[in-house]
């Protein structure tokens, strides 16, 4: 897991150059980062903060205490969350084919 660092008061974003490399970052959380994933261009992540698991646009899929045998996916709007050898799709939807 990933943690996030506090934005900057004013909303900026902080960009950082070193050499021929330049980093944007485009979010930040006081909390968690659990699962980032891109396709098309588009950025996608799940982040658990104070209690709640959120997605990118600020929407809450779940409330509860993180525990270290959960694991995350991010399959389009949909999110994953799995424990123990059960999934569960709390946000969005998804077809799986077999």
């Amino acid at each position: 897991m990933l943690v996030g660092h506090v934005a900057p008061a004013d909303g900026r974003r902080t960009i950082v150059v070193r050499g021929s490399v330049t980093a944007t970052r485009l979010f930040s959380t006081s909390g968690v980062i659990l699962c980032v994933a891109s396709r098309q261009g588009k950025l996608r992540y799940l982040f658990h903060e104070k209690g709640q698991f959120k997605r990118e646009d600020g929407s809450v899929i779940a409330q509860g205490a993180l525990d270290a045998r959960m694991r995350f996916g991010i399959h389009g709007e949909a999110t994953l969350i799995g424990r123990q050898g059960q999934i569960i799709v709390p946000f969005g939807a998804v077809t799986v084919r077999s």
